[in-house]
């Protein structure tokens, strides 16, 4: 008897028939995708960083994996529409020494929807919160966006954001043609989220606390002058958020925001900004409202349509009398400046290398630096 055929022997016997079927299943896809016209697309980026940063929340210097990213978007009829998008993600937002660095499935998007024209289309499941331009424009697609890392403000639920990213429930969007440009706008109403030990949940499994979210995004985009290409609007949204630490509540939040956003791109620019202001109050108090603020400006020049250096600032000014900033992991005020360069490999690969300087003192945390190299492919 071989080594080969005992080991075979060791295998156990629901090794093969599962894999039968799982090969049966690929087959199966891949001739439905032929026939169908089903692809499955994706995003996926590796990168280095270098900080001074003490105890850093995202790992200390080194290689890291960034996602894998895989989406398909069938259109069932002319206007039944689903897009189903799952994330292969690595827990880099805990505290150092804890859970860093393990891999999980989250699923990013699962929503299915309905064409009732241009002017209006519904949805209904998990979708990126509409907010701002960076939330719906770039999210998880790393080689779209021009940097490496999001205004860290805009961060993930799960990565230091404060602003919930995502939304389970119905979402309407549509644009219509109104002079020289185009009116569009978007509204939504989902489960109110929460926060677990720092974190923002926004309830995927279902409303346990019975809070409500709406909000509404409302823009206007030239086409064609002067102002060719130039997107401008205004958003906002409430909704109670709780805080919960190892399952005890320990404060209830009203929370409201309010903002404005641009992004234009003339000719070889690329210019962009959003503006949040928070105006939040304990819930079921007479107590004073806690002002905060927060937002970025970017600007980008694209020489050869190749090679793009680039320029950000950001800063947020967070109350830590707000019962929703003192809970969260990234809740505290900063200021970043950063600077940049992406090089277009192909059309599908950019190579990107940039540099920050984010001063954290005011909330009684570090000064420190960074710089990331990352490569970021779509296919």
């Amino acid at each position: 008897m071989t080594k080969r055929t005992v080991a075979l022997e060791r295998v156990p016997q629901w090794i093969v028939p599962t894999l039968w079927l799982l090969g049966l299943i690929v087959i199966s896809v891949q001739a439905r995708a032929d026939i169908e016209g089903l692809v499955i697309h994706g995003f996926a980026s590796v990168y280095y960083t270098d900080t001074t940063q003490q105890n850093a929340p995202t790992g200390n210097t080194g290689f890291k994996l960034d996602n894998l990213d895989l989406y398909i978007a069938p259109s069932l009829t002319d206007r039944i529409r689903a897009l189903m998008e799952d994330v292969v993600e690595f827990d880099d937002w805990t505290k150092p020494g804890s859970d860093n660095g393990q891999p999980a499935v989250d699923i990013e998007r699962l929503q299915i929807g309905y064409l009732f024209s241009d002017d209006l289309t519904v949805w209904m499941g998990r979708f990126h919160t509409p907010y701002g331009y960076w939330n719906t424009a770039y999210h998880h697609g790393a080689q779209l966006q021009p940097t490496v890392m999001r205004p860290q403000f805009l961060g993930f639920e799960d990565h230091g954001g404060i602003l919930p990213a995502h939304t389970n429930g119905i979402w309407a969007t549509g644009r219509r043609d109104i002079g020289p440009g185009r009116f569009t706008y978007d509204a939504y109403l989902g489960n109110g989220s929460r926060i677990l030990d720092g974190v923002i949940d926004m309830q995927n499994a279902g409303n346990a606390d019975s809070h409500t979210a709406f909000g509404a995004r409302l823009g206007y985009e030239f086409l064609g002058g002067a102002l060719d290409s130039l997107w401008v609007g205004a958003h906002g949204f409430s909704e109670q958020i709780d805080n919960f630490i190892s399952g005890v509540r320990t404060a209830q939040t009203d929370v409201k925001v309010i903002g404005a956003f641009g992004h234009w791109t003339p000719g070889d620019w690329e210019l962009m900004s959003e503006y949040y202001r928070f105006d939040n109050k304990a819930h079921g108090t007479g107590g004073p409202s806690h002002e905060s603020s927060a937002f970025y400006v970017e600007a980008d020049y694209i020489f050869f349509g190749l090679i793009t250096p680039l320029a950000r600032f950001e800063q947020d000014t967070l109350s830590q009398d707000d019962g929703y900033f003192q809970y969260l992991l990234g809740g505290k005020s900063y200021k970043r400046s950063l600077v940049g360069v992406r090089y277009d490999l192909t059309p599908q690969t950019a190579i990107k290398i940039d540099a920050n300087h984010t001063d954290m003192k005011r909330d009684g945390g570090q000064s420190y630096n960074e710089a990331h190299v990352q490569v970021a492919i779509r296919f």
